[in-house]
């Protein structure tokens, strides 16, 4: 990500103002409520492409960090009945609160 591969330069600028654009339409909405983002994770496959936490990080002026299940333990027995993503969602939620 920090290459700025030709074929892929392009794609990434337009992601990143993106998710500038996003950010700015949150705390527009919030401005009133005093939240502020502290830390962005990454999540999915493409959150581990090497740079693009810093990338971002340094698009946004806000720490960045690559999202992974590493630290996370999971009873097997939960895992049998519910969808592992759902586990990221309040994992997600908590964080928030």
């Amino acid at each position: 990500a920090t290459q700025k591969d030709v074929s892929m330069e392009p794609f990434m600028i337009k992601w990143l103002d993106e998710v500038k654009k996003s950010l700015g339409f949150f705390n527009k909405q919030f401005r009133s409520q005093s939240v502020s983002i502290e830390k962005i994770f990454l999540s999915g496959g493409t959150a581990l492409m090497k740079g693009l936490d810093r990338r971002l990080s340094e698009h946004i002026n806000i720490p960045v960090e690559a999202d992974t299940w590493d630290k996370i333990k999971v009873d097997s027995k939960f895992t049998q009945t519910v969808e592992p993503v759902k586990f990221k969602l309040a994992a997600g939620l908590v964080i928030k609160s």
